[in-house]
């Protein structure tokens, strides 16, 4: 048997005793499938389906629903509404995330996460495959009547106990030591590029652009050095003005005072 063409997404996988296609579309669409075939057709599950038998080839057409529609061709299935990986070796649908599946001897290994009691179905598999288990946990495990296994994963929700907060010992380390007055800032690369690739002129005496540096993305800290000259009529007086683009924000620390923040506005680019 082959396919003459679709109108939805497949995925296809063959077994050793039987080939599995899963056609899926989105919720409303109506999809139609033909395929080279002389064989009988079967609905196994839900009804909607159109079958279409012509000379020597199957017509399908159908309405995409949140039910699955089964149909057994020949020894091959057509299937729809399933999520499938590519890569697998199996075919499963488990719950909201399926995360690995092995062969252990005759059972496949399900791990993956669930926060309701939920089927386990396995519709394509090796025939060496008689059970399955989720979680190291099997469920009950049944094979129905065109070979798909099927069981449930019973859902446990965990017993969470907090503790009393303000009966902690809580703890805090500096995470920004470059505010200390005695941090050694040697080895940090020198704004000193009298020139920018920046096309907007800067007014400082070296360019302070970030990008300029190789620093084009992040959290940036500049660090000055100066003397105040006490015989200056406003030594007091310290004047700090900074340029970004849109959400930028900024502190600004004097030795180790911390001066005032900006939290910055998405909306507008700032001067500040």
């Amino acid at each position: 048997m082959s396919m003459l063409y679709s109108f939805v997404e497949l995925h296809r996988k063959a077994f050793d005793l039987y080939k599995v296609l899963i056609l899926y579309g989105g919720p409303g669409e109506t999809h139609e499938a033909a395929f080279a075939t002389a064989s009988n057709d079967k609905i196994l599950e839900d009804s909607g389906v159109t079958i279409e038998p012509t000379s020597g080839s199957l017509q399908l057409n159908w309405a995409v629903t949140s039910g699955r529609k089964i149909i057994q061709i020949g020894t091959e299935f057509p299937v729809n509404n399933f999520h499938v990986p590519s890569n697998t070796a199996v075919i499963v649908q488990a719950g909201y995330l399926l995360r690995t599946a092995t062969i252990q001897g005759s059972t496949l290994a399900l791990t993956g996460d669930i926060n309701v009691t939920t089927a386990i179905e396995v519709v394509g598999y090796p025939s060496s495959v008689t059970g399955v288990n989720f979680n190291q946990f099997g469920p009950s495990t049944a094979k129905n009547s065109w070979g798909v296994l099927g069981g449930v994963a019973t859902y446990t929700a965990p017993t969470i106990s907090l503790p009393v907060f303000t009966d902690l010992v809580w703890k805090v380390i500096d995470s920004l030591p470059e505010a200390r007055p005695d941090y050694d800032d040697s080895n940090w690369v020198n704004a000193d590029h009298a020139t920018s690739t920046n096309p907007f002129p800067f007014v400082t005496p070296t360019s302070l652009y970030g990008s300029d540096y190789g620093f084009n993305t992040g959290n940036l800290v500049y660090r000055g050095h100066f003397t105040a000259n006490s015989n200056e009529v406003n030594a007091s007086i310290l004047s700090v003005s900074c340029t970004g683009g849109l959400a930028f924000g900024l502190s600004v620390w004097l030795d180790d005072t911390f001066l005032g923040s900006w939290a910055g506005d998405a909306l507008i680019e700032s001067n500040q």
